[in-house]
């Protein structure tokens, strides 16, 4: 019986974003108001992400506000 090989390209370290719009960055999830809901969701949720290049985004700043309240 033959073996299927599967490969995978690079994983994105976003989990929501990519499911509920379809980006696969931060860029573009902040250009809609329904992403930028979401990404205070991604901040909330996903513990893997390095925001330290973002971190002067008002939006990215307001999405951590509001996660850690």
């Amino acid at each position: 019986m033959p073996t299927q090989s599967f490969t995978h390209g690079p994983v994105s370290p976003l989990r929501l974003l990519p499911s509920y719009l379809g980006t696969e960055s931060i860029g573009g999830a902040i250009r809609s108001t329904r992403g930028q809901r979401v990404l205070m969701l991604e901040v909330l949720l996903n513990d893997w992400l390095d925001f330290t290049l973002r971190q002067a985004d008002t939006f990215v700043q307001q999405a951590f506000h509001t996660a850690c309240r």
